[in-house]
C-alpha cells in the first residue's frame, strides 16, 4: 500500500508504503497512516485544506451569483415577451 500526502502549490509531498497480506489489510493501512502522521502528514493536510476551502468558498460564491444573475435575466426576458 502506498500514500501521498502533498501540497500542488509548492512540491512538499510525504509518502509512506508498506506491505503485507491480503487478509491483513487493515495492519498494513495503519501502519501507513502511522508512518504518514510520524512525517506530518496531518499538518500538511489541514493547510492545504485550508487554503483549498478558501478557493471553494470564493467559486460557490461566484457560482451563486451568476445563477442569480441568470435567473434574473431569465425572468425579465420572459415577462417582455408575455
Amino acid at each position: 500500500l502506498r500514500a501521498h500526502v502533498g501540497d500542488h502549490r509548492d512540491g512538499r509531498k510525504i509518502s509512506a508504503e508498506a506491505r503485507g497480506k491480503a487478509a491483513d489489510f487493515e495492519a498494513v493501512a495503519e501502519q501507513v497512516v502511522a508512518d504518514l502522521k510520524a512525517q506530518g502528514a496531518e499538518a500538511l493536510l489541514a493547510e492545504v485544506l485550508a487554503q483549498t476551502s478558501k478557493y471553494v468558498r470564493h467559486y460557490k460564491d461566484l457560482a451563486k451569483e451568476r445563477f442569480l444573475f441568470a435567473g434574473a435575466a431569465f425572468f425579465v426576458f420572459r415577462n417582455q415577451n408575455l
